[in-house]
This record gives structure tokens, C-alpha cells and sequence, in this order.
């Protein structure tokens, strides 16, 4: 049976028949249908980690009308204190909003001081109360800071312009002596016909830094007279770059290390729990490369991907997209936007319908990342850029006035009725389905849909905080992840299609209590079909166009191979060997190895590497495997044709070392092509291209040519920033290669040994070689003797037993479950593995054995008393691996 999407067509009348005055909200002119004002937790919002928070973004312009600024057609501060309910309503908990201070634009960018607010909007006092009522409600409040410059209109700029006595003088960025012209100098027009201009900071001068923050710690400040709450919590900091690279070597002085850092430092000493986030200059980054100095950046790449999935009926590049963006965020974290007012309306780049701004939504309330809202999304609100209209007037369409009301009137904004052509040209009808008004009382509506997902996911720990792990669907037109914390988990499945689908997702990855687990959607509140240990690894879906779930269920994981495209193998305590590599380099690294990682599991041996490959310069990551007797102590490459390849006939490997095999990974124009030696010892190599992969996806089976035994791979292959510790670089390579491709891995004494390095497109053989040389400042050259270099040892890494892991490290009911996982030919089965525990109350079976067919035992953790530690260590071969409990 298909599942009806929980989102149905909505058609309105022309008008709602009852129309009811929302009594909580301070305009009594208000005309939309009353809201049921939530409990809040107003005390905990400081402290309320930002992963809990659904932040929602406005334009104060464009908002709503209180009646309290110096123009009617204009949102304001009241009209900012009089949305609370509905933000309450809604499900909100931090609202970040376009810049408050003096401008002529209506976005308010280009503005002329950071230390006061826009008359358009009210006074400074009905900003603190809006603040003040905001903590009440428990809604965090963050502001926009534009810190690399300010309008020419402004008092420092008009001193200091042609003025050399001016104390301000320096504070800009000036490229004459006289103090007259900027290359970083702009103006426009605005769309009311008002002049625009702005000047860039000269950084250098501390005197411009200084101000800046004294700005931003003047907004940081909760004491605002009788209120000790009108402070706000954060900065959303726009346009970050690292330097202006246009504007010298130095950037004007604009960078993370001169001002961002400090910056973050004064403020965060006054008020420890101050958040400041920042907006990528570039929107092909994915920000990692701003944190630390920044507390979070934007998804941008996220925001491009789930759009081109949803327009195009496919899974186009969400998954992947997704699952890089995970994979770079280990220093701190993101925020997730869908939409913005830089972009598009979501609705009119996706498809203009209803049930495509819900599988959005659906997605976007499960993201591992705390999600904004932008104005409109929630009620289906849409509109592009308009290149016909003048000046910045073009972005109109995707910033109209929020509809509070099925038909233009108070409260709502009007502030377009300023510029002819966005006022002819409006998106926005009356009466269009697309208002509060229509939309609030219709319990299927896009926006009550938004509210039960938002409740949902603040309900969710799993939603909320749990890990990200992808699944496989075997549908293009879906895409399926897991949300998990612990064992609790949901599965969230959508079809970005627009016909109904029915295909299965992989969850062989996770074990089944019991071998039987309810399902349960959380959003229909259905009971689906249940998980079993049979029907895991291809558990039934459905779903209609553009349909979605929010599957809960109890998962215990598997060592699970989720490999994030960094060189880090997430393993059940890694058990895998890390080999020492490279120091830091002290400029931008293009081409650089860190550290390798071996694991071996089940039917594959799993390699990761940190580091980059370099996307532009031609090089190859060359990894040599040495798994049994026999193979190549000196390559014989006679025959390969491959540039770079070729010129490593020859090379002399250390004693002892005989290379069975040779994988080689070349990145080149964004994708990532994977070759396949086979080196016999009484003949030349054997050549197979296995197949390619888009940079950025995460792990999976490469494409393209022969792949028998289904070789994996993840790249993410990003420059390095300089100065970066070996062991903090977050980008990398991981390959996983079936034991059938290597010769010689088997149980019980199988070994794998690896040397792994660079090689340039002409065969040079660089100085980024793993394990690392023990001398080697220079390139090693074309066919080198190693031995000559110091390679005299390679890392080992034994087959017998590759983890042992518990389901809890502390003891339930003073029980738990604890298993061994090892790698080799599944058919062999057989293998016993001696358990011992290093305490007398927590106990173990002296062994287990691994049935025949499978790569994994369970065994049972007994203990007595309580307040026990004991370490569990399971031998295999000269291989042990040991786990932690406790009772």
C-alpha cells in the first residue's frame, strides 16, 4: 500500500471565514487566526546548547509592522516583540536578522554605525525589549556585524577622506597618499532611489579592529536599564574571508588570525556563552576552514545540493554532499540553510509546489546540524532574482514582505511600494494559499508541517544530537540516513521524485535486538513493517511523490565502516594501526601525506590517509601492498602507459618488502580515478582500471571500469591550511579492497604491509611517503633505491583479529554483550578466540568461536557487585585488542 505523503494539496477560499485577534501579540490591529502561545524555558536559554536550537531568519524591513518606527510601510522593532507568539508557536528557539543599524539600503548592509540602531525600525529601547521579551520566550536573539567596513556617510570616513590630520585618517584603505581613493570603495543606488557607499577598514590599524569590537561587545552587553537580559547571544558575521587575497598579501589585515580570533577571545571572556557564526565568502567552501575562529559556518554546498536533488527527481548530490559536509566539521559545527536572502526563493529553484517545500522541510529538520528557517519557507513563499530591476531591487522578489494576511494589510510590511518595478512585479497575491492567515488553521498545511517537524526533531536526541550515518537506497530517486543516538535511532527516508517509489535501504550495518524491532513513523504515527535479522539488509520502503519518513526504531551498531572522506577510520575503537608520516608544513599544503591507517574486517582491508592529493597538480597517491610470498621487490611497470607510472620501473624496494599489488589514485578535473596493479614476481605488473569517483562523496563503490569485487572509495581532497598539525588535518583519501584482490590474506597468519606515497605526473617520487622517512627534505627522484633513503621498515599489521567491541562499557542489570570481529575468508569459520578479563567480578567465557560464514561472535560480560572496572582483551594469532567496562 502507498503511503499517502503527509503533506495534501491545500485549496483555500477566497478568504477564511473566521478570522480571530491573536490576543498575545501587542498590535491590536492584528488580523491573522490566534495561536496557541507554548511553555517556555526562558531561564535556560542562555545556557541551552546551540545543537538543540530551530533558528528562523527575517529582514526587519520586511517582517512586521508594531507601529513603533518612523514609517508604516515598514517592519519594526514592535512588530519584532508582537511575532513572538507565532515564533513560539512555530517552534522557534534563536531568530538571526539582517542588520539593525543606520542604512539607506532596505537590507541594511552597507550601514553607517555599528553602535546604533535604524530609526526605519524604532529606537534603541525597542530593540532591548524586543531582546528582553525574546529571553523571556526562551529565543535566543543574534544580530548581523559586517566588520570589514562601513559607509562612506559615516563620521570616521567623511574625517578621514582628504584629511591626513584626521585622527581616522588610517583607519581606511586607502591607495593614494592623499587619502582620497579606495580600490575597495563602492557606492549604488538603493531601491528608493537613495545613494549607497561603503569603504573597507585598513585592518592593519588596530584603531579599525577596535571599533569593530567595541560594537560588538557594546550589543553583547545584557544590562540595558531596568533589563539584565537585552543583550544579544550572538553575531552572524557576514562576508568571511581568510584574507582579502585581492587587496595584498596582507588582506588589509583582515584575516582569522588577526581579528577573528582575538575578536572571538574579548568577547567570549565577557560573556562566555557569545556565538558568533559567519557566512563563507565563498559558497563552494564548506567553512571548515573558518573553525575555530568562528563557532560555526554556513552549509552553502548543502544549500545547492538538496535544491538541485529536489528540482531534479533525483539524488543528484545530497547524499554526498551531506556526508563531506560531515566530514569536515570535526572542529566545531554548522548551521543548516535551505534557503536565504542571497538565494532564490527554495520554492521557485526546487519546483513551485506544496509537496516538494515538505520533503524540504523533512530533510532539513533532520539534518545533524541545528537548521534556519528563512522567512516564508514555512508558508511556501517564492520568488527569484529579477535582473530588469534596478540596482539592488533585482533581490526583491526573493525578500517580499512577509504574508501575515491572505490579503495585503496590517501588519505586514509594504517597503516595496518604494521601488515601481518590485511593486508592479510583485510574487506575492493576495489570497494565494501562501499566508499565516490561510495556512494556520489547515492541519496538513506546509506550515503545520513545518511545526510537527520541528517538534518532532526538538523531541529527538537522536534528531537533535545523534551521529549521521548514511544508508543505501537502491533507488537514485531517494535518499535514506540514520540519525542515532546510542541505540535509539530514526530513519529518515525521502523520495525526491515526483512519482510514488517503492525500493529497500541497507541497514545490515546495525544489529536487531531481539531479531525483531518495531517500526513506528513519527511523523504519520503508522506502525510499519518491523525490522528483522532477515530482512535488514533490504528493509522495504514506500513512499509517494515527494513523500518522506522519520523511522524509529533500536539500532546497536556494527563496527561500522562510515567513512567521512578524511583518512580517519571510524572503526569500534579504531582498531586499526596509525603510521607516522609528515610534520606541519608552513605554507598552504597542494600535495601532502600525514597518516596512513590500516584496518582489516570481515572480507576488506580498509587503507586511510590524510592529507590531499592535489586536484591541480597531477600527482598520484601510489600505495604498494606486500600480503604474501612471491611479488615484486623491484617494480616491473614494463608495458604501463600511464603518465607518472611508468617512470617507477625500476624502483628498488627495502629489503624484505615484495610488493604483491599496486593501487594508484589519481584525481583530476573533480574526479577521482582508481588503477589496479597486480605485480607478479616472474613477470610485469598486470593493469586494471577499476573505476572513478566524484571527489566529496562519501564511501562508495567506484564506477566506470572492471570492479569485480566492488573496491570502494572516499575522497575529499582539499588544500590544507598552512601550519596545520599533522594529526589535525581533516581532508583525506580511504579505499577499502577486498581480500580477494590481495593475494595471500587468510586466517590465521595472514599480514598485510604497506609503503604508500606521491608521484608526479613525470614519476617523481616526492618526499611525502608513509611510514615516514627518517631524511628527506628533497624528492626522492624517478625510480629510486629507498633503501638508500632510510626505508628500512614498513608498518605490519597482523589478519588474526581485527576489533572486539560491547554493546554498553557499563554493565546493565550487571550484563552486557561483547563481540569479536575478524577479517578473512568467511567460509573458513572455526577460528577460537581466547577472552580474558582483568578483574575477578567481571567475567568472560575463556573463548569464543567464530561461526563458519560469518566474521563476528558474540560473547557475554558477567559481573558482581559494582563500581568494578575491567579491561576485556581478546588474542588472536600475536594480535590482541582489548575494551573497557565497568559495573
Amino acid at each position: 500500500m502507498i503511503r499517502p505523503s503527509i503533506f495534501k494539496a491545500i485549496k483555500f477560499a477566497a478568504a477564511v471565514a473566521t478570522v480571530l485577534t491573536l490576543s498575545t501579540f501587542s498590535n491590536s490591529q492584528s488580523k491573522h487566526v490566534a495561536l496557541k502561545q507554548e511553555p517556555t524555558t526562558s531561564q535556560s536559554y542562555a545556557t541551552r546548547p546551540i545543537q538543540d536550537d530551530v533558528f528562523y531568519f527575517f529582514m526587519p524591513i520586511a517582517w512586521r509592522n508594531g507601529g513603533g518606527g518612523n514609517n508604516s510601510n515598514f517592519g519594526d522593532f514592535k512588530g519584532m516583540t508582537a511575532s513572538l507568539p507565532y515564533l513560539q508557536w512555530l517552534g522557534i528557539t534563536a531568530v538571526w536578522m539582517t542588520p539593525i543599524y543606520p542604512a539607506t539600503a532596505y537590507h541594511g548592509y552597507q550601514y553607517s554605525d555599528g553602535g546604533t540602531v535604524n530609526p526605519w525600525f524604532g529606537p534603541e529601547a525597542d530593540f532591548r525589549a524586543f531582546v528582553h521579551a525574546a529571553h523571556q520566550a526562551g529565543i535566543k536573539v543574534f544580530i548581523d556585524f559586517v566588520a570589514y567596513g562601513i559607509s562612506q556617510s559615516s563620521t570616521f570616513y567623511q574625517s578621514a577622506y582628504n584629511n591626513l590630520a584626521s585622527p581616522d585618517s588610517n583607519m581606511f584603505a586607502w591607495t593614494n597618499a592623499a587619502h582620497t581613493q579606495s580600490n575597495s570603495a563602492y557606492s549604488y543606488t538603493t531601491w528608493n532611489g537613495s545613494p549607497v557607499s561603503f569603504a573597507y577598514w585598513n585592518m592593519t590599524n588596530p584603531q579599525a579592529a577596535n571599533q569593530e569590537t567595541q560594537w560588538a561587545e557594546y550589543w553583547a552587553n545584557q544590562d540595558y536599564g531596568a533589563y539584565t537580559d537585552a543583550g544579544v547571544d550572538g553575531l552572524r558575521c557576514d562576508h568571511a574571508v581568510d584574507t582579502f587575497d585581492a587587496f595584498g598579501p596582507n588582506g588589509l589585515g583582515y584575516t582569522t588570525a588577526n581579528f577573528w580570533t582575538p575578536l572571538k577571545q574579548q568577547i567570549k571572556a565577557l560573556h562566555p556563552n557569545f556565538f558568533i557564526f559567519g557566512e563563507q565568502n565563498d559558497w563552494g567552501l564548506y567553512g571548515n576552514q573558518y573553525e575555530p575562529p568562528f563557532d560555526a559556518m554556513f552549509t552553502k554546498p548543502l544549500l545547492a545540493a538538496v535544491r538541485s536533488s529536489l528540482a531534479a527527481g533525483t539524488d543528484d548530490a545530497f547524499q554526498s554532499t551531506l556526508a563531506t559536509t560531515v566530514a569536515t566539521s570535526p572542529l566545531g559545527t554548522y548551521l543548516c540553510v535551505f534557503g536565504d536572502h542571497d538565494e532564490d526563493r527554495l520554492m521557485s529553484d526546487i519546483g513551485d509546489t506544496f509537496a516538494k517545500g515538505a520533503a524540504a522541510a523533512s530533510l532539513e529538520m533532520a539534518q545533524p546540524y541545528p537548521p534556519i528557517i528563512y522567512y516564508g519557507d514555512e508558508i511556501g513563499m517564492h520568488g527569484a532574482t529579477n535582473g530588469s530591476y534596478s540596482g539592488d531591487a533585482s533581490a526583491i522578489p526573493e525578500r517580499e514582505p512577509f504574508k501575515w494576511n491572505a490579503v495585503q494589510g496590517s501588519p505586514m510590511s509594504n517597503y516595496v511600494f518604494y521601488n515601481t518595478q518590485a511593486y508592479n512585479g510583485r510574487v506575492e497575491k493576495d489570497n494565494d494559499g501562501r499566508s499565516v492567515q490561510e495556512q494556520q488553521p489547515v492541519a496538513t498545511s506546509l506550515l503545520n508541517t513545518y511545526k510537527k517537524l520541528i517538534s518532532i526533531r526538538k523531541g529527538s536526541t537522536a534528531m537533535l544530537t545523534g551521529t549521521y550515518e548514511p544508508i543505501v537506497a537502491n533507488n537514485d530517486n531517494c535518499t535514506a540516513f540514520v540519525r542515532r543516538s546510542g541505540s535509539s535511532a530514526v530513519l529518515v527516508v525521502t523520495n525526491f521524485s515526483g512519482t510514488a517509489q517503492t525500493f529497500t535501504v541497507d541497514l545490515s550495518g546495525y544489529t536487531v535486538p531481539g531479531d525483531k524491532e518495531g517500526v513506528k513513523d513519527l511523523i504519520s504515527g503508522m506502525t510499519e513493517t518491523a525490522l528483522t535479522t532477515s530482512n535488514k539488509p533490504a528493509y522495504p520502503v514506500t513512499l509517494s511523490a515527494h513523500g518522506y519518513v522519520y523511522l524509529t526504531m533500536t539500532l546497536a551498531a556494527l563496527p561500522s565502516f562510515f567513512p567521512r572522506a578524511d583518512g580517519y577510520l571510524p572503526a569500534v575503537q579504531r582498531p586499526g594501526i596509525t603510521f607516522y608520516q609528515n610534520q606541519q608544513s608552513s605554507v598552504v599544503a597542494t600535495a601532502q601525506l600525514d597518516e596512513g591507517r590500516l584496518l582489516l574486517y570481515g572480507t576488506h582491508l580498509y587503507m586511510g590517509f590524510t592529507g590531499c592529493v592535489d586536484l591541480m597538480g597531477g600527482n598520484d597517491l601510489v600505495i604498494l601492498i606486500n600480503s604474501a610470498s612471491g611479488g615484486q621487490n623491484v617494480l616491473n611497470l614494463t608495458g604501463a602507459t600511464q603518465a607518472g607510472i611508468e617512470e617507477l620501473n625500476g624502483t628498488k624496494l627495502p629489503t624484505g618488502f615484495f610488493a604483491n599489488a599496486m593501487a594508484v589514485i589519481n584525481v583530476y578535473s573533480g574526479v577521482a580515478y582508481v588503477d589496479w596493479y597486480s605485480l607478479p614476481s616472474n613477470g610485469p605488473a598486470v593493469h586494471t582500471f577499476r573505476g572513478s569517483q566524484t571527489p566529496g562523496r562519501l564511501f562508495d563503490q567506484i564506477t566506470g571500469g572492471t570492479n569485480p569485487n566492488l573496491v570502494e572509495v572516499g575522497v575529499l581532497d582539499n588544500l590544507i591550511a598552512a601550519n596545520t598539525p599533522y594529526n589535525s588535518v581533516n581532508t583525506g583519501f580511504e579505499m577499502a579492497v577486498s581480500l580477494a584482490d590481495i593475494p595471500g590474506t587468510r586466517l590465521p597468519s595472514g599480514r598485510v604491509s604497506t609503503i604508500s606515497f606521491l608521484v608526479g605526473s613525470d614519476g617523481t617520487v616526492s618526499n611525502q611517503f608513509l611510514p615516514a622517512l627518517p631524511h628527506a627534505e628533497r624528492a626522492l627522484g624517478i625510480a629510486p633505491n629507498l633503501a638508500t633513503f632510510g626505508v628500512t621498515r614498513t608498518n605490519t599489521y597482523s589478519t588474526d583479529l581485527a576489533a572486539v567491541a560491547v554493546t554498553s562499557s557499563t554493565l546493565v542489570n550487571n550484563t552486557t554483550t561483547g563481540t569479536v570481529y575478524i577479517a578473512g575468508p568467511a567460509a573458513a569459520g572455526g577460528e577460537k578466540v581466547p577472552l580474558s578479563s582483568s578483574s575477578g567480578n567481571i567475567t568472560v567465557p575463556a573463548s569464543v568461536v567464530i561461526p563458519a560464514g560469518t566474521y563476528s561472535a558474540n560473547f557475554t560480560v558477567s559481573g558482581t557487585g559494582s563500581g568494578n572496572n575491567a579491561t576485556i582483551t581478546a588474542k588472536g594469532g600475536d594480535t590482541t585488542r582489548t575494551v573497557v567496562v565497568s559495573n
